[in-house]
């Protein structure tokens, strides 16, 4: 499905109010009552609920969220945490609560700027923390020392159930950075639509549960609205996968030519080949050592075995070989010699099919990565974070700070396709295509999952499918299979040698 920036949402806010004639403060008291319905099981008649208000319309749904509140009779302590200061329609729910204090209801309306001790009093005793402060506009730091970031600190101190309206304040919702001092709720209410960010690390982890509320804007709305985000589903599976009629042949499903394995490192290539084997390339065709296919041809009857030394003569007939090849797959287990170097350098700029680099196929070029711009007839890498340290050259931190916008610079800038591996996946196509595979599975976190990945996605491009379509399919059906797995073996039993044969049940559930 599509996937949504915060300039999106701003632009379906305009629209719905200019077209349709809704009123901003409409759209802030559906974002109260959607609020509302999510803390609604923790209330009884003596909960305390401390809502913390930033000045802009985040804020103002936290004092839409309190209006309501004091009106059906709960205690409700309202944090301003920049004083008086409000959008234009925060400021009509920020008067209707000033009303509802003056009129004797439950509501009490801090000044926080002069009352700190006060305000961290009320955080302390709070049965329930709404986060109100900054919205999806945020970007940047919360500065050490200001009463956001002190507030912030304390609330994710205190034991109580804790929301985030719209967003948890301190993430980026396009990139899913997070500040230092960033809101962790148990539940983040996003309006309308989850914001891109909000599905990658680490902005996931701080996120919760998340819920989305529906607050008026028609769907018809964002079905115009243009964005380059994309968010792995079934949807989008169905949409790319090809179908298989029944007077299809092997011909039809393509030719996958893989050269991976090493005599230390012999899983790898089985793993990788039986990724491919279980999701519907019609002929692979293995390139290894002669240990290596010896190996392998006891374990696998399927494939075509191609040995080869690593002379000149044999990385030329890898070449010409490709001609006939729908896609090739480079890396799983290869090793790092010189002279695979060399090899996998000269299939780059040679080979006349699409390439997909895994593992050790992205590790060679460490030291010449512009050597992928030559790729002929198209490229992806698909690299964890450590590999991607390795050939970007950014710092593992910063890869794991900013997890979309280091992949994203990374393929406009060499002009590739790259999935950059973890949870909460990042896909990015060379036309500047972004997609965010939501799953997360720490059973998929074991050596040699990645190379069952490559081997699906290899399949899925063989078979006709774009580099990018195939990893967004491949990235998709691996992580469902690594949950559903998980239910039956736990995360700590699901071995990688589960997933094909449970993605192919998969596919014939599709």
């Amino acid at each position: 499905m599509k996937g949504y920036t915060p300039e999106n949402l701003r632009q379906a806010d305009e629209m719905t109010m200019r077209a349709l004639g809704i009123p901003g403060v409409a759209l802030m008291e559906k974002a109260a009552d959607a609020l509302f319905d999510a803390i609604k099981p923790q209330l009884r008649r003596d909960s305390k609920i401390v809502i913390l208000c930033g000045k802009g319309n985040n804020g103002g749904d936290g004092w839409a969220l309190g209006m309501k509140l004091a009106n059906l009779y709960y205690n409700v302590v309202c944090v301003p945490l920049f004083g008086d200061s409000a959008s234009y329609d925060a400021m009509y729910y920020f008067v209707k609560c000033r009303e509802c204090e003056n009129m004797g209801y439950p509501m009490r309306i801090l000044d926080a700027c002069d009352r700190r001790l006060d305000a961290f009093g009320e955080i302390k005793t709070a049965t329930v923390i709404v986060d109100g402060i900054f919205g999806t506009g945020f970007s940047g730091e919360i500065d050490r020392g200001t009463l956001a970031a002190d507030v912030i600190e304390l609330a994710n101190s205190v034991t109580c159930f804790k929301v985030a309206a719209d967003i948890p304040s301190g993430v980026d919702a396009l990139t899913g950075r997070c500040a230092a001092y960033t809101f962790r709720a148990d539940i983040t209410v996003s309006f309308a639509k989850i914001k891109v960010g909000m599905l990658s690390y680490p902005a996931r982890n701080l996120c919760g549960n998340i819920t989305v509320a529906d607050i008026g804007i028609p769907e018809q709305i964002f079905d115009s609205i243009e964005t380059k985000y994309e968010i792995a589903d079934t949807e989008a599976v169905r949409k790319y996968l090809p179908a298989r009629h029944p007077e299809s042949n092997k011909g039809t499903f393509g030719r996958l030519l893989v050269y991976a394995g090493s005599p230390e490192m012999t899983g790898a290539a089985h793993l990788a080949l039986s990724g491919a084997l279980r999701t519907g390339v019609g002929l692979t065709v293995f390139a290894g050592d002669l240990h290596v296919t010896s190996v392998l041809q006891h374990r696998l009857s399927e494939p075509v075995y191609l040995p080869v030394s690593d002379t000149d003569e044999d990385t030329d007939k890898l070449v010409e070989y490709s001609k006939k090849c729908s896609v090739m797959l480079i890396g799983c287990g290869l090793g790092t010699s010189d002279e695979v170097k060399k090899r996998v350098i000269r299939l780059v700029k040679e080979c006349e099919c699409p390439i997909i680099l895994d593992a050790d196929g992205i590790n060679v070029l460490s030291d010449n990565i512009n050597v992928i711009t030559e790729a002929k007839k198209g490229i992806l890498l698909t690299p964890h974070p450590v590999e991607f340290s390795r050939v970007s050259g950014l710092t593992l931190e910063n890869i794991c700070d900013n997890r979309i916008e280091c992949t994203a610079e990374f393929s406009k800038k060499y002009g590739c396709n790259i999935l950059l591996k973890g949870a909460g996946t990042i896909i990015c196509s060379a036309d500047g295509r972004i997609c965010i595979n939501p799953i997360a599975c720490s059973a998929l976190a074991k050596g040699g999952s990645g190379d069952v990945l490559a081997g699906m996605i290899a399949s899925f491009a063989a078979q006709g499918v774009g580099l990018y379509e195939s990893a967004v399919i491949g990235a998709y059906l691996h992580g469902c299979a690594g949950e559903e797995l998980a239910r039956e073996y736990s995360e700590y039993g699901v071995m990688p040698s589960d997933i094909p044969e449970h993605v192919a049940r998969m596919l014939a559930r599709k």
